[in-house]
C-alpha cells in the first residue's frame, strides 16, 4: 500500500495528472467511465467514475443489493507548489516567466534549486484542438535567491523565539525562575497555537499578530511580577 501511494504521488505532479492517473487506475479495476451529461444506467455491483475538466475525478460503486446508504471519501488533487502566470518573451537568452505561489507552502525551500515543469497543454492538430499532459523529467528552471544586500534578513532563521517565550508563560513560566512545569508548557503551546490559527481564520493581518503576541507576553509578565511580589 505505501509504495502504491508513493507511486501514484510521483505521478499526480498536477492536478491534471492526478485525475488521469486515478482514471487509469480505476479503469485497470474494472470501473466504467459516464460522461457528466449522458443519460446513465447503473447496474448493481459495477463501479463507475466520471470526470470534470481533467483535474476531477468522481468514483463510485453501486450496492449489490437495495441502497441503504453512502460512504464517502474525498481528497484535493492540488498541493503547494508555484504556478506559472506569464512568460518574457524578450530574448534575454533564457526565457524568464512569472510564478506565483499556491497554496500553504515553504517558498525558500523552492529556491537556487532544478525545477521542472508540468500541466496540461492544449495543442492545435489537424482534428482541432488536443489536450495533452505534459511532464519532462529533466530539470528546465531555476529560481534564484536574493543577493544578501537585496535581503538582509536572508540569514535570521525562523525566528521562532518570541512564540517560545509566549508559549511558556502561558504555561505558567515563572520570570524569575523556580517555578514551572513541562505540562503547563506543553498546555501554553496548544494555547497560543489554537489563538492564531483563530486569528489568522478571522483575517488578522500578520503584523497585528505581532503586536498580539507581544501583548500576550507582557500581560503575563505583569501578572508573575504581581505574584511574585504579593509572595515577598
Amino acid at each position: 500500500m505505501y509504495d502504491e501511494l508513493v507511486e501514484f504521488l510521483q505521478e499526480s505532479v498536477t492536478p491534471f495528472h492526478a485525475a488521469a492517473t486515478a482514471e487509469s487506475w480505476l479503469r485497470a479495476a474494472g470501473f466504467n467511465r459516464l460522461e457528466e451529461a449522458d443519460y446513465w444506467n447503473l447496474e448493481p455491483g459495477k463501479g463507475y467514475y466520471t470526470t470534470r475538466n481533467g483535474s476531477a475525478i468522481l468514483a463510485w460503486r453501486m450496492p449489490k443489493g437495495p441502497l441503504t446508504g453512502w460512504h464517502a471519501a474525498a481528497s484535493h488533487s492540488d498541493s503547494p507548489t508555484w504556478r506559472i502566470k506569464t512568460l518574457d518573451g524578450a530574448d534575454h537568452g533564457f526565457a524568464r516567466a512569472e510564478v506565483e505561489g499556491y497554496g500553504g507552502m515553504l517558498m525558500s525551500t523552492w529556491f537556487d534549486r532544478p525545477l521542472s515543469v508540468a500541466g496540461r497543454l492544449l495543442v492545435r492538430t489537424a482534428d482541432g484542438v488536443e489536450s495533452r499532459l505534459v511532464h519532462p523529467e529533466r530539470a528546465l528552471a531555476c529560481i534564484p535567491n536574493l543577493c544578501i544586500h537585496f535581503n538582509r534578513e536572508a540569514n535570521t532563521g525562523l525566528n521562532y523565539e518570541l512564540d517560545a517565550i509566549a508559549a511558556c508563560v502561558i504555561g505558567g513560566v515563572s520570570f524569575v525562575g523556580g517555578i514551572g512545569k513541562i505540562r503547563g508548557i506543553v498546555i501554553g503551546v496548544v494555547m497560543l497555537r489554537l489563538i492564531f490559527v483563530g486569528l489568522t481564520m478571522v483575517g488578522v493581518p500578520q503584523d497585528l499578530q505581532y503586536l498580539i503576541k507581544g501583548a500576550i507576553i507582557l500581560f503575563a509578565c505583569a501578572l508573575d511580577m504581581r505574584k511574585y511580589l504579593v509572595k515577598k
